[in-house]
């Protein structure tokens, strides 16, 4: 049951459930979220993707996108923003590290793909039945090393060289 000023769904069992996740820790590892289509450069604003990241205890770095769904940034613009210590890609379709930075060579630049800390969403993303408690606790498992060890993110893969 919600009340008049909360939205029906506000993630409080996900927020509950990562409560842990950030406990003792001053600084929110970062994560950013993207796609590539026809050499341009889309990332999520004000969206479902940017709610998961937030509820579980992540800083997205394109969160002072205004907007809803996504917007275009440059490639240097993912460039600049580049401190994230995550990047999930947005498509099943790109499974190689090579083969995404076919479609922007700059990406090889940038700190998650030096690191390695770089994933796309799995085939099962997409289910209807998604959970968005189980992407969530993915994600944290993903971004908070060493907090969800026994999680195996199941709805992100991470790339192949």
């Amino acid at each position: 049951m919600s009340s008049a000023t909360e939205p029906a769904h506000t993630f409080k069992a996900e927020r509950d459930l990562l409560e842990v996740s950030n406990h003792g820790n001053s600084e929110e590892p970062k994560l950013v979220w993207f796609s590539i289509w026809r050499r341009i450069v889309y990332v999520s604003m004000e969206s479902y993707v940017v709610k998961m990241v937030e509820c579980a205890n992540v800083n997205y770095i394109f969160s002072d996108q205004n907007g809803i769904g996504g917007t275009k940034v440059t490639p240097d613009d993912l460039l600049l923003r580049s401190g994230a210590y995550v990047a999930v890609y947005s498509s099943v379709r790109v499974k190689y590290t090579n083969d995404l930075l076919e479609t922007e060579t700059k990406l090889s630049e940038i700190k998650v793909f030096k690191s390695g800390k770089i994933y796309r969403i799995s085939e099962g993303y997409w289910q209807p039945r998604l959970l968005h408690t189980d992407a969530v606790v993915n994600l944290a498992a993903m971004c908070h090393s060493g907090k969800s060890k026994d999680c195996k993110p199941m709805f992100f893969v991470k790339f192949e060289k």
